[in-house]
């Protein structure tokens, strides 16, 4: 705990050179970042792991020339992917699902721009599927219809508590 006083006092001399100096300030600790930091040691020794503060960032290296789309696209998706996305974006005729496994592999950042563009699109976990198999034995040309004029007796059957069993 001393060191983590002592670095916090080191930190905050730095700071007051650089700003008395005209530099520019390399980063700002707050008094509540020593207490997260002096909690988190008090945690790490009880749960026996290393605690990592939230407010600490992550280095990115910033890339040497800005990101064009195409490059983007080569990136994150192989050839034919690029290809089926070009087509889905030419016709826009469908909503387009991103998914793929939980780590930084660029879906959120395709889902802003494509939101961005004006296209239908959402990641996969924001989607519940749900799978017909059963041929519908009584099928009438407008059931949907009917079924919507009952809007009432629907919305008080979604509105009840679900039997959690």
């Amino acid at each position: 705990m001393d060191k983590l006083k002592a670095a916090f006092g080191e930190a905050v001399q730095r700071r007051t050179k650089g700003i008395q100096a005209g530099k520019p300030i390399e980063c700002e600790i707050r008094r509540t970042h020593l207490i997260e930091a002096i909690e988190g040691e008090a945690q790490s020794r009880i749960l026996g792991r290393c605690y990592r503060p939230k407010y600490e960032k992550r280095r990115v290296l910033a890339p040497e020339k800005p990101m064009t789309w195409i490059g983007f696209l080569e990136s994150v998706l192989n050839p034919e992917q690029i290809k089926d996305l070009r087509e889905v974006l030419f016709y826009k005729n469908s909503v387009i699902q991103i998914k793929g496994p939980q780590i930084p592999t660029g879906k959120s950042v395709l889902l802003d721009v494509l939101l961005g563009l004006g296209y239908r699109a959402h990641e996969a976990y924001e989607v519940n599927e749900i799978e017909l198999t059963t041929p519908i034995e009584d099928m009438r040309p407008n059931l949907a219809e009917e079924l919507l004029s009952r809007r009432e007796e629907i919305e008080a059957w979604i509105n009840e508590c679900p039997d959690l069993d």
